[in-house]
């Protein structure tokens, strides 16, 4: 059995943070599927940021497709505080 994605118990937390607060969010703007998002997690500056991404985008393609605004979350590594949260385009 080959897995598909390792991912460790602190980048659990965080991804798992971000997930609460994009399904929090989204009912701001009406439902959406969480199967229809890519999430992917970089750290940058001291900060984790968690990115919702519509699944299957071609390459090169620039903002979020109609119905499918991406989100954001910055969290901070040593607290799992949220420092910023906002749909992106």
């Amino acid at each position: 059995m080959t897995p598909i994605i390792a991912i460790s118990g602190g980048n659990f937390q965080v991804i798992q943070t971000a997930v609460a607060e994009f399904l929090k969010r989204r009912s701001s703007i009406g439902g959406f599927n969480m199967l229809d998002y890519d999430i992917k997690l970089f750290s940058k500056d001291e900060v984790f940021i968690v990115l919702f991404q519509k699944a299957a985008l071609s390459p090169g393609f620039r903002g979020s497709p109609e119905g499918f605004p991406g989100f954001e979350v910055e969290i901070e590594p040593s607290s799992l505080e949220i420092r910023k949260a906002r749909f992106v385009r």
